[in-house]
């Protein structure tokens, strides 16, 4: 009896571990390699210091640490690979207990008991959570790049407008100057009044352009605050005063093959499109009957009484297992059409 108590004495103190599975271990290699630059121990890293000269880069590399978007995208990643180990794990073991009463008591029976799901379940329901988990990573990398897009948008169309406005007032002050000359040869008589009204009215029109411009650039500059996760109460940030343009050295056709090799919207879809044909192997798999087992010793028999028992559920309803089935195979016809 003390060696049943302490066997399950031992079983519940010290815990398992269960194996991790070859989706699983690639998984968690992703995630230590993400998380060293983007969330190293777990907390953001000090983000840069922007300036009017900090580079492009400066600027993406706040925008990729302090935006809540990817965040969001990069704990729902985490999460996902969690799941892994949730779905692959056996069921707890559960202690079991039971007592024959009469006018006293007859029989005290503790026990425990283990469940074990159907030949090959676990691995199945591993690998649907691997490669769902595959697609939250490309959800993620996608977050990325979108907040990497939103940046580069906005910082161009704020260097150009501010270009703009530049050669707008550079323009007003020409027309200024031919204004007056203008007037003055009026005076003299070299030219007509309808001279300087023509040189009046192109420069009110440079004079309305120039404020419908920097009307136009209190909007941008929210969009580059907003692309850079800064809230509606946070100062906004400085606007570079030069401009850094990528090199574009490539042809057309090598454009759109390196976007189909790398689009991140691709790869998820074609994770989902895995997911599900490891979902159809699920759905199969619960044609296996699962099985519990347990074992119970009466202490207050002498010698003590072990009493083994154990359960196995009958897969029953088949058309249960067919709907499992045909539900799985028709997400991965829908998965390869999106893809």
């Amino acid at each position: 009896m003390k060696t049943f108590v302490i066997l399950i004495l031992l079983v519940l103190l010290a815990g398992c571990k269960g194996t991790l599975t070859q989706g699983e271990k690639e998984a968690r290699r992703q995630v230590q390699a993400v998380a060293g630059s983007y969330r190293p121990e777990g907390r953001k890293p000090e983000l840069p210091a922007l300036t009017t000269s900090s580079s492009l880069g400066d600027f993406l590399t706040y925008a990729l640490l302090n935006q809540p978007q990817v965040e969001a995208a990069y704990f729902d990643w985490l999460a996902s690979v969690e799941r892994i180990t949730v779905a692959r794990s056996r069921p707890d073991p559960q202690l079991t207990f039971q007592m024959d009463i009469q006018q006293v008591v007859t029989s005290l029976m503790p026990g425990l008991m283990m469940s074990f799901p159907g030949a090959g379940k676990l691995r199945a329901a591993g690998a649907v959570a691997a490669a769902e988990s595959q697609a939250q990573y490309f959800a993620f990398r996608t977050a990325c790049l979108q907040s990497a897009y939103a940046v580069e948008r906005a910082y161009y169309q704020l260097y150009f407008l501010q270009e703009k406005i530049r050669v707008n007032r550079e323009t007003l002050t020409l027309l200024t100057d031919l204004a007056k000359l203008a007037r003055a040869q009026n005076e003299v008589g070299k030219v007509t009044l309808q001279d300087v009204l023509r040189a009046q009215i192109e420069q009110d029109r440079v004079e309305t352009d120039i404020a419908s411009l920097e009307d136009s650039r209190g909007a941008l500059l929210a969009q580059f605050k907003a692309a850079l996760g800064l809230g509606a109460d946070q100062a906004a940030p400085p606007v570079p005063q030069r401009l850094e343009s990528t090199p574009l050295d490539v042809t057309s056709d090598k454009l759109l093959e390196l976007a189909l090799a790398q689009n991140t919207r691709l790869k998820g879809m074609a994770a989902d499109v895995r997911a599900a044909d490891a979902a159809i192997a699920q759905a199969y798999k619960a044609r296996m009957p699962d099985a519990s087992v347990g074992l119970m010793a009466d202490v207050k028999m002498n010698p003590t009484l072990y009493r083994p028992w154990g359960t196995v559920s009958i897969p029953l309803w088949r058309d249960k297992l067919a709907a499992e089935v045909a539900q799985a195979q028709a997400s991965k016809h829908a998965g390869e059409a999106r893809l």
